[in-house]
């Protein structure tokens, strides 16, 4: 949101900062697919998520818990908690 608000203000000076940041987040759900990878920054951010409605492999349930703790990591270090 602070990337979008700073570029609608024409400040893209503002918007170098947390443009990096969403970067940073991205590449945590590098390879996850949809829906795992909303699945992911939902629940690194605290919010109940729900089985998804088809099968999940192993794998793809490993990656999308080692992505949440990831993304819960580097939120709590730039203060998005």
């Amino acid at each position: 949101m602070a990337t979008f608000r700073a570029m609608e203000s024409g400040n893209a000076a503002a918007a170098v900062r947390p443009t990096a940041q969403l970067r940073e987040l991205a590449a945590a759900v590098q390879g996850l697919a949809f829906p795992h990878d909303i699945a992911a920054g939902m629940a690194a951010r605290g919010f109940v998520v729900g089985e998804p409605k088809q099968a999940v492999s192993g794998a793809t349930r490993h990656r999308r818990e080692a992505a949440t703790a990831v993304l819960r990591e580097r939120m709590a270090s730039m203060g998005l908690g």
